[in-house]
């Protein structure tokens, strides 16, 4: 595995959360504030983690309007720290993907996670200057 990715939580004898991991379960500031089985599925959970990235809030939901935009205000803060780093979370990973799912991969047997968006969030390409070094 290169670059970062998407690292599952265990509480199995002997393992440690890898170096230069952070942990963004529900315990956590960067935890989604959607609830699987409550707001809907996984995928619906991730759908609406994105449009709270985006600056909206989801009304159809138990998620209140100010854990919502208490969210966006944690992971608007915390991005720039998270370029780089691996995302923690207990979302299912498949065999494929057991040491790490890259947040540029889709794989469609991995649960889906919000630690994914956040992954891609962050590590999205910067852009460059314009007009070179002659500007």
């Amino acid at each position: 595995m290169t670059g970062p990715a998407r690292i599952r939580l265990s509480r199995r004898k002997g393992w440690r959360m890898p170096a230069m991991t952070c942990k963004v379960d529900r315990s956590s500031p960067l935890g989604n504030p959607f609830v699987v089985g409550w707001d809907g599925t996984a995928a619906e959970c991730v759908d609406q983690y994105k449009w709270v990235l985006g600056g909206h809030v989801v009304l159809t939901c138990k998620a209140t309007i100010e854990a919502q935009m208490g969210a966006r205000r944690n992971v608007v803060a915390s991005l720039p720290g998270l370029r780089g780093l691996n995302l923690a979370c207990w979302c299912r990973l498949c065999d494929a993907h057991k040491a790490g799912k890259p947040f540029d991969v889709d794989c469609s047997d991995c649960a889906p996670c919000h630690a994914d968006v956040l992954g891609r969030t962050a590590n999205r390409p910067l852009c460059e200057p314009v007009g070179g070094s002659n500007a």
